[in-house]
Parts: C-alpha cells; sequence; structure tokens
C-alpha cells in the first residue's frame, strides 16, 4: 500500500468513526463524497518542435486537454487567463511556448512576476531544470532579480538580458520601468509577460497593478514589442473577471487533470455556556490582581 492510499484509508476510516459516533454523529451537520476523475488528455494542433517534444517525452508528459487549449491560445498571441487547481501543470503552460519561441527567435524573452521570493526561486529552479539536458549554446537562459541581487549581477542582467527575467511586481515598478532605456534589449525582445498569483493583484492593489501593466505594455511597444500575456491563478474563472490583463481571450475554470475522490463534512460544535464566578480584585497597590473570589479570598 503506498503513502496515498494509506493516507485515503486513514482519513476514511476516521470520518466513517464519526458519523457512527454516538456522542459526536449528531454534529456532522453535512457530508458527502466527491467522486474522483480520470484525466483528459489532449493533443496541440501544431506539433511542437522537435526538442520539445523530446523534451515532455523523455519526462513521460502528456498535456492535459486545457494545457493543449490554454498553450494553443498562447501560441496564437493571445492573452489568457488560467483558472485551474494546484497541480494541474500551470507551469508547462508558459514554459513551453516560451521554450519553442526561444528555439525559433534566440532573441525573444519573458517576464516571469511572482509576488513570493519562495515562488520565484522554486520557478527559476523548474525551468532551469526542463533544459537541463539540452547543449549550454541552445538552452534558455533565466535570472532572478529582486531586491536580494547585487549590484554587481543587476547591471550584468540589463548588459544582457536573459531569455527568461524572474521578478516580481515591485521590482518591476520601481527598478525596471523608470530605466526603461537601460532595459531597451529586453523590452526590445519582450514576447511574454507571466503573472503567476494573478487573484492576488485585487482591490487598490489591483488598480495599481492595472496601471503598472498598462505602463509595461506602452513601453514595449516603444521598443518594438507586444507581448502575450499569461495570467494564472488557483481560484474560479469568476474571481478573475478583473484580472489586469490586456485583451484576454481565453480562461478555463476547471481542470481534466487526475483528482482523487475528496470527502466533505461539516461538524457543528455545541455552544455551551458556563456559568462563570465574579472576579474579585484585591486590595493592593497598582496593579490590582483579580482573580475568582474563591482564589483572591485565598490569595488575601
Amino acid at each position: 500500500m503506498n503513502s496515498e492510499a494509506g493516507s485515503s484509508t486513514g482519513v476514511g476510516e476516521y470520518i466513517a468513526a464519526l458519523l457512527a459516533s454516538a456522542r459526536l454523529g449528531n454534529q456532522v451537520t453535512h457530508h458527502r463524497l466527491l467522486p474522483g476523475a480520470e484525466p483528459v488528455f489532449a493533443p496541440n494542433r501544431l506539433p511542437w518542435p522537435r526538442a520539445v517534444g523530446k523534451l515532455l517525452e523523455e519526462r513521460g508528459v502528456r498535456l492535459y486537454s486545457h494545457q493543449a487549449l490554454a498553450t494553443d491560445h498562447i501560441r496564437a498571441g493571445h492573452a489568457v487567463v488560467v483558472a485551474t487547481p494546484t497541480a494541474s501543470g500551470k507551469s508547462l503552460i508558459y514554459n513551453l511556448p516560451v521554450l519553442e519561441r526561444h528555439l525559433h527567435d534566440p532573441d525573444a524573452r519573458a517576464l516571469y512576476l511572482f509576488p513570493l521570493k519562495a515562488l520565484a526561486q522554486d520557478q527559476l529552479a523548474a525551468f532551469s531544470a526542463l533544459t537541463a539536458a539540452w547543449p549550454e549554446a541552445a538552452r534558455p537562459t533565466a535570472a532572478l532579480y529582486d531586491g536580494d541581487t547585487s549590484d554587481h549581477f543587476r547591471r550584468k542582467i540589463r548588459r544582457d538580458p536573459p531569455t527568461v527575467l524572474v521578478s516580481n511586481p515591485e521590482m518591476l515598478h520601481l527598478g525596471i520601468l523608470p530605466h526603461h532605456e537601460q532595459w531597451a534589449a529586453f523590452l526590445a525582445g519582450l514576447s511574454f509577460v507571466v503573472v503567476d498569483e494573478a487573484h492576488t493583484y485585487r482591490g487598490v492593489f489591483g488598480a495599481h497593478m492595472a496601471q503598472v501593466f498598462r505602463r509595461l505594455h506602452r513601453l514595449a511597444g516603444r521598443y518594438g514589442a507586444r507581448p502575450t500575456y499569461v495570467l494564472c491563478t488557483a481560484l474560479s474563472a469568476r474571481e478573475t473577471e478583473r484580472a489586469p490583463a490586456r485583451r484576454s481571450r481565453r480562461w478555463s475554470s476547471t481542470s481534466p487533470a487526475h483528482r482523487a475522490g475528496r470527502a466533505i463534512s461539516s461538524f457543528s460544535i455545541p455552544s455551551r455556556v458556563r456559568p462563570r464566578r465574579p472576579l474579585t480584585c484585591s486590595r493592593r497597590p497598582w496593579p490590582a490582581i483579580c482573580a475568582p473570589s474563591s482564589t483572591a479570598a485565598r490569595a488575601g
């Protein structure tokens, strides 16, 4: 028995015991089982370049239907908002088109924006691992540009921008756009803008980010680029209706990836009103000491 099956069995036994309990069973207000779903795969409308296809084959990856649909739109130059559950393969949706564009145009650039440093570092490592087996001359470069990047590496990145620049909204607003003349080579080749955790850009913060993206789009156009925007979120499509993307064409609120069965239970804890003894404050110099009257009497 694998660990996942053992964990599922343990949870099932716990729920069954809870429902059968004479003391706690009547406190379960709702319980139902959501059946699992088998994965749905689909081919892309156009085949991938040989290097990308070999990469997928070596990793044993078959694209889910939502991945194939989203990558088809991105390859066609359509801005997309991908709203699928966690662990549904969103990173492949933007990494594969970026790799394909790099093979056709080594001067193409991509900007990945993540709100958290841990996410940025994880995605940087994942992107580098995708092409680790490629020859060094053909391998796309990637670099992290955030507040911890040293001045030396900042100058090096500006002078020779990587294929994929991994950053965050603050650095885009404060470190890149105000100094766009120093980023001319990067902006001129900007082909993709990837915004992860897009649901965080809402309210006043989302309104500010919308203006930042407008400025980015305007400056990219000044240097002759028209990037494709890819926004990703693990929330539903309704949560992304106000996403700060220009001309969004497609989003998916459900994922045909494999999903195990789930159990949903609501548990109501009855409120018990317990009488409290009045607090009595001892007559001592400040600060006064307050305790239940019996305790205060013993302390006095």
